[in-house]
């Protein structure tokens, strides 16, 4: 009887210690978000703005990685070996939510974005070579393996060169310039 009251005070001990070590995280939790947002802000107009249109376009990335603004939502990002992916915004693609392996890409008249990846994956399968077309105002994401296809299919939108360059060149002009063509103007110095 001794040995199972023990073990049930012990049991006991080592709860109250995790609800100890619960509420303490909790309280160390709210004083960080407390101090790191400030004290409540009082809603004003100026709380309630939309981004600006420019927004999504001025960070070129951070400490850890590196970004390149396509069209919003759009964005390239460096995985590395010079090699970048776009995440995908719909499910027209079952089972494929990014275009991996970018090593070269363009933003064609601010409305279409064309990448091309070699040997990667598309759909579940190992393909040689990927060229894609995302229209994103027309929540067109489509993939080619064939080079003839993708380029008739920007034929048929009037598109004759697709003007494809190296994703790491235009991450460095990015870097240099402040901007890429297709940036909105307002960030054009």
């Amino acid at each position: 009887m001794r040995i199972k009251k023990r073990f049930l005070l012990g049991v006991a001990a080592v709860m109250l210690t995790g609800l100890f070590c619960i509420a303490a995280f909790g309280l160390l939790a709210s004083v960080a978000w407390w101090f790191g947002t400030g004290l409540p802000k009082i809603a004003t107009d100026a709380s309630h703005e939309q981004p600006s249109a420019t927004a999504f376009f001025e960070s070129p990335g951070g400490l850890d990685y590196k970004r390149i603004a396509l069209i919003a939502p759009y964005q390239a990002i460096d995985i590395g070996d010079g090699r970048w992916s776009v995440a995908l915004q719909t499910d027209s693609i079952r089972y494929y939510d990014s275009v991996n392996d970018i090593t070269k890409l363009n933003v064609i008249s601010g409305t279409v974005i064309v990448t091309y990846s070699s040997d990667t994956l598309f759909a579940g399968e190992h393909v040689s070579e990927l060229w894609f077309v995302i229209i994103p105002g027309l929540n067109v994401e489509r993939g080619f393996t064939e080079r003839d296809e993708f380029l008739d299919y920007l034929k048929s939108m009037g598109i004759d060169d697709p003007g494809l360059v190296s994703a790491s060149a235009l991450y460095e002009e990015l870097v240099n310039q402040g901007y890429l063509e297709w940036f909105p103007d307002a960030l054009k110095r």
